[in-house]
């Protein structure tokens, strides 16, 4: 019996030696100030193999009296975490502090100062589609240039469902399209929203939040897919299209 015991404890030790040897702090903290609408967007790169297992815990950010922590209990992907925070108002100088924590163990601290945003113009945009029920299962954002893109994206939006509405009429030799798909939810009560679209030194930049149902919610106990597309005049030179997300 003590050297079964022995031998089950040997065993755990090892395991667990193992366990701890992948472990490891968060590699960086990538973080900006939307000036404008007040939102901390954090990225915390923490390169795993075990994303359900091995995972950023905590990220909290910090500025003056202001303080928010987001815990979570499994990693975005392989390579880290994003999240964002809602910190209105910051002047210009005002510096916030980010801290990360593994799941397992180490911790790494940065911090970033506000500072005036660059020129930039707002798009007048138009909603030409959304909903919470969509074909498309997983999570994507995409700019739409043409019209054979258009009909591939929306026969995927309605394979489950027929007769598929009509294709919007879209003039591309002046217009694009920016969609975004959350991906698969479990029920009722996540929506995503494009809030602005902005274009700055040749950079499309299109903002769009998340929220999701809160714990007392009574939502339909089936699974959806929220999506969101809007049309908008295309700028000269394009250079680069980026997508935002924060949390509402």
């Amino acid at each position: 019996m003590t050297k079964l015991k022995f031998s089950v404890i040997a065993i755990l030790f090892c395991l667990s030696s193992v366990f701890y040897s992948e472990a490891h702090p968060p590699q960086e903290i990538k973080a900006s100030y939307d000036f404008h609408h007040g939102i901390v967007k954090v990225f915390v790169a923490h390169e795993t193999a075990r994303p359900a297992s091995h995972y950023i815990k905590w990220i909290t950010a910090f500025s003056g009296d202001t303080r928010a922590m987001q815990e979570f209990s499994i990693q975005d992907d392989e390579q880290g975490q994003r999240t964002s925070f809602y910190f209105p108002g910051l002047s210009t100088g005002t510096v916030i502090g980010i801290r990360a924590e593994c799941s397992i163990q180490g911790i790494k601290e940065e911090s970033i100062m506000v500072k005036l945003p660059e020129e930039k113009s707002e798009i007048e945009f138009q909603t030409i589609e959304k909903g919470s029920y969509s074909g498309i299962a997983e999570k994507r954002t995409l700019i739409i240039t043409n019209h054979f893109e258009l009909q591939k994206i929306w026969s995927d939006l309605y394979a489950n469902r027929y007769p598929v509405p009509d294709i919007p009429q879209i003039d591309f030799e002046k217009n694009i399209l920016a969609a975004v798909f959350i991906g698969e939810k479990p029920t009722g009560g996540y929506s995503v929203n494009i809030d602005n679209v902005y274009f700055e030194n040749g950079r499309i930049r299109i903002l769009y939040s998340y929220s999701e149902p809160s714990t007392d919610s009574i939502v339909t106990q089936a699974i959806t897919s929220p999506f969101y597309i809007v049309v908008f005049p295309a700028p000269d030179e394009i250079k680069e299209t980026v997508f935002e997300e924060y949390r509402r």
